[in-house]
This record gives C-alpha cells, structure tokens and sequence, in this order.
C-alpha cells in the first residue's frame, strides 16, 4: 500500500513539475479544454431549441398528424 501512495505522490509531482516547465503548453491545452466543452454545450442547446421548435410546430398541425403528399396542396 505505501509504494502504491509513493507511485501517486511521484506521479502528481512529475505532473506538477511537467505543467510548471511548459507554461505556455498548459494553458494552450486548458484553453483548448474550456473551448471545446463551451462548443459542444452550444451545439447541445442549439439542437435542443431546433427539436423543440419542430415539435410545437408539428403539434400546431393537429394531435400529432404528421401530412404527406405525392403532390402539393396548391396547383
């Protein structure tokens, strides 16, 4: 158990060490973290929006009728 402790503690220090030497590297890589998570929540609401909007508009049509013709309404 204490060289399974001493393993992580040597690992967190590395790690420490690794992020101090290469600033610039972490902050890029923390930057790069931070904009892909705003993207993908973005996309995720966008998404959410755009399903909703169709079903209240598909509601709007009657209780859940969904229309589909060969040919067009209006000639």
């Amino acid at each position: 158990m204490k060289r399974f402790i001493f393993e992580i503690w040597e690992g967190l220090l590395i790690a420490v060490r690794a992020v101090r030497g290469n600033k610039m590297r972490s902050v890029l890589t923390t930057l790069g973290i931070i904009i892909g998570i705003i993207s993908v929540t973005s996309m995720a609401t966008v998404v959410n929006g755009i399903e909703r909007g169709f079903e209240e508009d598909m509601a709007s049509l009657g209780a859940d009728v969904l229309y589909i013709e060969k040919w067009p309404w209006v000639r």
